[in-house]
């Protein structure tokens, strides 16, 4: 009887390890730019993956746009690191 959390079929830690940057249609105020690793985007009507490598960009209408939703959903894969932007801190630094 095994009473531990199961690691491998764990959806919380699983999202702590591979994070949900964007849901298609959910309002979102990030922007993303991977400076290293891979993230999958899944989008179009048949779920179409494309992977993200180094110096993507992701959400650049959320910068500007206070009702943006993006058309696609984005996860990081594996170990990767991604600069995260805020609309609130871009407004900030081009305000100043």
């Amino acid at each position: 009887m095994n009473d531990g959390i199961d690691v491998l079929n764990n959806e919380e830690i699983n999202s702590m390890i591979n994070p949900i940057l964007y849901t298609k249609g959910t309002l979102s105020d990030k922007f993303f730019l991977v400076l290293r690793g891979k993230i999958m985007v899944v989008c179009g009507q048949d779920g179409f993956h494309v992977e993200m490598n180094e110096f993507s960009c992701m959400g650049t209408d959320s910068l500007e746009r206070d009702d943006y939703r993006p058309d696609f959903s984005a996860k990081v894969i594996g170990e990767a690191t991604v600069l995260q932007i805020t609309r609130e801190d871009y407004r900030k630094m081009i305000s100043s």
